[in-house]
């Protein structure tokens, strides 16, 4: 089964080894039946809206890859991820957007026959 972190801006997925730094770890949620206010503790410091993480959201496939724990672990000293920053009001070149922005084309002088009717000649 695939595994995704679902902590913040991660972006580590099992189906993408070589993209995976070194050896990560994914850890799966706490379940809310079970361990609510841990769950609830886990959502907090992922720092996802409301509509992308939340308690009804929660199943047996929503994991934290271990980039988040201190030390790259699950300790009973530190049993939770680190606080996420919120980064919401950065753009997409503060992020590192991976795509380029469009190239300014310059505009004909004179238009063909066929851009004015809309039919080729």
């Amino acid at each position: 089964m695939v595994k995704r972190c679902a902590y913040g801006l991660c972006k580590s997925d099992s189906r993408y080894p070589k993209s995976l730094s070194g050896v990560v770890v994914f850890f799966p949620f706490p379940k809310p039946e079970t361990q609510l206010e841990r769950c609830l503790q886990w959502i907090k410091r992922c720092g996802r809206p409301h509509s992308q993480l939340n308690v009804s959201k929660i199943n047996k496939h929503t994991y934290v890859c271990s980039k988040h724990f201190l030390n790259g672990k699950l300790t009973l000293e530190y049993p939770n991820p680190v606080v996420a920053v919120q980064v919401l009001n950065q753009t997409r070149e503060q992020l590192g957007a991976s795509r380029k922005p469009p190239k300014h084309r310059e505009s004909r002088a004179t238009p063909t026959p066929w851009m004015s009717t809309g039919k080729r000649a």
